[in-house]
């Protein structure tokens, strides 16, 4: 008798994956991310009820949400004592988007960030500019954006491309700004 009969040929899929995101970390960052998110859940959300807890893991996603167990999963990668505030609410406000905003069906594809979601994203995250340019510059040789799967990947060697450092926000900004009026940056 087989011991998983229901998982037949995921099987082995699911065991590699159960482990990566049931391995949670110690939050390294100068933040507390449940206080964080409950306040954005409160005052960008009013119309979800429940709380939600705040995980970081190894996935293969940058963040995810589980709504079933109203868990927020963040990527180990973001577990850095630099990480600015402003992302972390950008992220939360993502994901909590994923709860009001359903998957659609589009031209024959399921699509999970329909124009409705990204509509929602800009009335509810300020942070939204600034924090897509400062994940871009600073995780650009750790991440992987599929456009096609809607999902920003984590590639597995990302450790080895980071640094201790990582500049915050308004480095990114300013330096776009000065190119932007011709000034050098160099």
């Amino acid at each position: 008798m087989k011991r998983y009969d229901n998982f037949g040929k995921y099987e082995v899929a699911i065991r590699k994956i159960l482990p990566k995101v049931c391995q949670t970390y110690l939050n390294n960052t100068p933040y507390d991310l449940q206080s964080i998110l409950h306040s954005i859940r409160i005052e960008r959300f009013p119309e979800i009820p429940d709380s939600f807890e705040v995980s970081f893991v190894r996935g293969s996603t940058l963040a995810f949400i589980n709504k079933p167990y109203r868990i927020i999963y963040l990527h180990d990668l973001l577990n850095h004592p630099q990480t600015p505030l402003d992302v972390f609410k950008f992220i939360f406000t993502h994901e909590l988007v994923h709860m009001i905003v359903p998957h659609e069906n589009i031209d024959g594809k399921e699509v999970s960030h329909p124009p409705k979601f990204w509509d929602l994203m800009k009335e509810r995250s300020p942070e939204k500019d600034g924090s897509w340019v400062w994940i871009s510059l600073t995780f650009m040789w750790c991440v992987k954006i599929d456009y096609k799967k809607e999902c920003v990947f984590v590639k597995k060697n990302w450790k080895k491309f980071m640094t201790d450092d990582r500049q915050p926000i308004s480095f990114f900004l300013d330096m776009i700004d000065k190119c932007s009026h011709g000034e050098s940056i160099l």
